[in-house]
């Protein structure tokens, strides 16, 4: 009988401090410019207004950070001393295969690195290592921050 007097007594004090979720504080919601359609370049379909004030709020997000967050696929890596005449090389030997795909070098010294492309997802990133598997067996997906506009 103890262990239930307790367990009513322990419902009656958790029940008194649970609360409702607090609705988020109310943001000034920002008017999507008359021309949003002309800035995207794609057609918008008739939607709330709270909808186009998202899509400039995410934008203005994606410029504040230099771009959205994404992967890209990293095939060279080296901090030897022809670091740079191998990533130029193998940069080559990748657009030979495909000019479509952009190339980012970057350097953190003492490092050389060669990432390519800008994709969203990482199934679209796993695609092309996919692809890439026999021309550049070592490679992998990277988290980075891609240009949206790709």
């Amino acid at each position: 009988m103890r262990p239930f007097i307790f367990f009513l007594f322990f419902l009656f004090i958790a029940s008194t401090n649970l609360q409702a979720q607090t609705p988020y504080p109310k943001k000034e919601v920002e008017k999507a410019p008359a021309n949003l359609e002309s800035l995207m370049g794609k057609h918008i379909f008739n939607q709330s207004e709270l909808i186009d004030s998202l899509i400039v709020w995410h934008a203005k997000e994606n410029k504040k950070h230099g771009g959205a967050k994404g992967y890209r696929l990293q095939i060279y890596f080296s901090s030897g001393a022809d670091a740079r005449t191998e990533i130029q090389k193998t940069r080559a030997r990748f657009l030979r295969e495909r000019p479509d795909i952009n190339t980012y070098t970057t350097y953190n010294a003492p490092d050389f690195k060669l990432r390519v492309g800008n994709f969203r997802t990482k199934s679209e990133a796993l695609k092309l290592k996919k692809e890439l598997s026999s021309m550049f067996p070592d490679s992998f997906i990277v988290p980075e921050i891609i240009d949206p506009k790709y």
